[in-house]
């Protein structure tokens, strides 16, 4: 469950197993959601052969009420639009990519504010990776625009930068994967050791402001040490589900998590 961690059947009890956020019911064969404060998740009964329920309305505690609806292209369920009780809309519109992949390319509201996507083209010639990634997300008179990198040992492309509407770029580095410590991939699964955030360099006059994250993952320990632009660092200790502990932070400041 999105925002609700993970539930395992015992006998006839959902139990939490990452996290402690609400409960988990099923209601005339369909799941029903309810977190700590009061807000219900109702989901579409899935169907044969489905992994995946998708949420049909979300209702907070005093009545404000979210109704999803979908559609279903080829094999795949996408979100068509959300309504509230004012009867206020968003909709959803796609196309299929050059990469053969549905993608979004347009979110429109009721008050005339829409958000549209493009994605990269096939290459006129040559191979190019970024086929089907998201290229620009625009609102208005603001564009923001991404680019990604490839390695030869590594099929999947990584985002490398972020361009905003003022031409600020925010870049990414990436561990070279003998760097990345061994057991880390015992700690977060199906982890690519080519995909691991090392700095994240910030738009500045100087241009070389980073954070940096460091992994620190062996048979005992599973921590990330983030140090900001100031320098200031902070410690996280994960359990084996890779959620926080424990932060560590400068002058000796503890917060432990339950």
């Amino acid at each position: 469950v999105s925002n609700g961690g993970s539930f395992k059947r015992k006998i006839n009890t959902w139990a939490n197993q990452r996290g402690n956020h609400g409960t988990i019911k099923q209601v005339g064969g369909a799941w029903e959601y309810r977190s700590k404060d009061g807000t219900v998740y109702t989901f579409e009964q899935q169907m044969p052969g489905q992994d995946k329920a998708f949420v049909k309305t979300i209702t907070d505690r005093n009545g404000n009420k979210l109704d999803y609806s979908y559609t279903t292209i080829g094999d795949e369920r996408l979100l068509l639009s959300v309504k509230d009780l004012a009867k206020r809309e968003l909709t959803f519109s796609y196309s299929r990519a050059d990469n053969g992949k549905m993608r979004l390319d347009k979110v429109t509201n009721s008050v005339g504010v829409d958000i549209e996507f493009a994605y990269y083209p096939k290459a006129a010639t040559g191979y190019d990776a970024r086929v089907g990634m998201l290229k620009t997300f625009t609102r208005g008179d603001f564009t923001e625009t991404y680019d990604y990198r490839r390695l030869d040992v590594d099929p999947s492309v990584n985002l490398s930068s972020v361009i905003d509407a003022n031409g600020n770029p925010t870049r990414y580095e990436y561990y070279d994967a003998t760097d990345v410590p061994v057991d880390m991939g015992g700690h977060a699964r199906g982890l690519d050791e080519h995909d691991v955030v090392h700095k994240v360099f910030y738009p500045s006059t100087a241009g070389n402001e980073f954070a940096e994250i460091k992994y620190i993952a062996n048979s005992t320990d599973n921590k990330r040490e983030i140090t900001d632009l100031r320098r200031n660092q902070r410690t996280y200790t994960l359990n084996a589900l890779c959620n926080p502990i424990r932060l560590d932070e400068p002058e000796n400041k503890s917060t432990t998590f339950e």
